[in-house]
């Protein structure tokens, strides 16, 4: 009977006769010997057999088959270059041959890992893989690698101007990895702000401890990301605040105390009084200063302080010193155009010049001049005609307001007019 067989595998050859109900008869198998045979050809094979009986007659020759399996047969995926970490399939395509039993061993540097027809890896360094088909008979197995090349990892590095600063704190940073590892990097310097370019320069408005994360795109494009933890230290800038007291007053009464309010453990601290037109300058904590006790402003003081961290900040707050509100009227004039005190004319000072109303009146009680311009002099003319009044006294009423309180005042009195 005819049979077929894997390669390597064997097959017997055995014979019998309907006729040879004694067992008597012998049976000879052509080219091998008398009985049963066991056979391995390596291709397909026809054997011959006859039988001889017990009187020495000989039967007609048979003939049987042994056919052989094809040899295993299978393709694999190509060899390839990924980026590292990153998954790919390997594949095992068209398996044939053999008894058809299908079995697959993949297996790295001779350690097994999957029986699947197909795998999904994701190596971190070049590696290969093989894979080993056999079909659970005696046909030999084969095996296909696949080399999977993995893009080396570049060495990043990166400089910056400093790593530890104040709000507002300015820093450069300069990617100085290798330029033949990469086309294009990218920057997360930590605050939610990002930069594509080499040289980023960048303001942190925030106070906090940063990580710096630098990426890199190879010319294959593979991406590299490196983070460096707690990289930029931002400290917060101190706050300075200071009161004074008294916080409003009036000359001659100049001297005011300082009170240093800022928060914080400061290491350091300095007072100028008087920004515009320095007055003095102070390094205690709660300095006491005397301003000018004739003359009234507004005067910037400003307060610089720096922390333990070496952060600093000025302050510049108003001190408000009033003048006092003076006003000076002659008590004679004599307007005979000989340019000698011709005119009447108001001075004084911390006087509000837009609110500000003068009368004179006769004995009579008729009013014969009125101003509202503080600058606007008298020259003994009357207001209702083109004549001069008589000499004489002349009484006023002066209502202004102060410049620097807003108070309101009035002041009455008489001037003599000399001819």
């Amino acid at each position: 009977m005819d049979t077929t067989i894997c390669i390597g595998g064997t097959a017997l050859l055995d014979s019998w006769s309907a006729t040879d109900l004694f067992n008597n008869y012998s049976y000879t198998w052509i080219d091998l010997g008398t009985g049963p045979q066991s056979v391995q050809p390596l291709s397909n094979q026809v054997y011959q057999v006859f039988a001889t009986t017990a009187d020495g007659c000989l039967s007609p020759t048979e003939a049987v088959v042994v056919s052989i399996y094809d040899p295993l047969s299978f393709m694999v995926s190509d060899d390839t270059f990924v980026c590292q970490d990153s998954p790919i399939v390997l594949e095992t395509i068209n398996p044939n041959g053999g008894f058809g039993g299908i079995n697959f061993s993949w297996a790295v540097n001779g350690n097994p890992f999957s029986s699947l027809d197909e795998v999904l890896i994701s190596p971190s360094s070049t590696t290969e893989y093989c894979v080993t088909f056999t079909d659970g008979c005696e046909t030999p197995a084969i095996t296909e690698c696949i080399l999977i090349e993995v893009e080396e990892t570049p060495t990043i590095s990166l400089f910056s101007s400093s790593t530890y600063g104040c709000v507002p704190h300015e820093v450069v940073f300069e990617n100085q990895s290798n330029d033949a590892d990469y086309v294009n990097s990218f920057w997360d310097v930590g605050d939610a702000s990002y930069s594509g370019a080499s040289v980023v320069e960048h303001i942190y408005e925030e106070a906090g401890l940063y990580d710096v994360k630098l990426t890199l795109e190879s010319a294959f494009g593979c991406f590299y990301p490196q983070i460096f933890s707690d990289y930029m230290q931002v400290y917060p800038s101190p706050n300075p605040e200071f009161s004074h007291d008294p916080y409003v007053t009036t000359i001659p009464e100049t001297v005011i105390e300082f009170i240093n309010l800022t928060e914080g453990i400061i290491v350091e601290q300095m007072w100028v009084f008087d920004t515009l037109n320095v007055l003095g300058i102070s390094t205690e904590v709660n300095p006491t200063f005397e301003f000018p006790a004739t003359q009234g402003g507004i005067y910037p003081v400003s307060l610089y302080v720096i922390d333990f961290n070496g952060c600093e900040a000025t302050l510049v707050n108003n001190v408000a010193i009033n003048d006092l509100l003076n006003v000076f009227v002659p008590t004679a004039f004599t307007p005979n155009s000989d340019g000698i005190n011709d005119v009447l004319s108001i001075k004084g000072t911390d006087i509000d010049e837009n609110r500000f109303r003068l009368k004179m009146f006769n004995r009579w009680g008729e009013t014969v001049f009125e101003s509202y311009n503080l600058n606007t002099s008298w020259d003994g003319s009357h207001m209702n005609g083109d004549y001069y009044v008589e000499k004489g006294l002349y009484n006023y009423v002066i209502e202004t307001y102060s410049l620097s309180t807003t108070n309101r005042i009035e002041i009455q009195g008489h001037v003599t007019v000399v001819r």
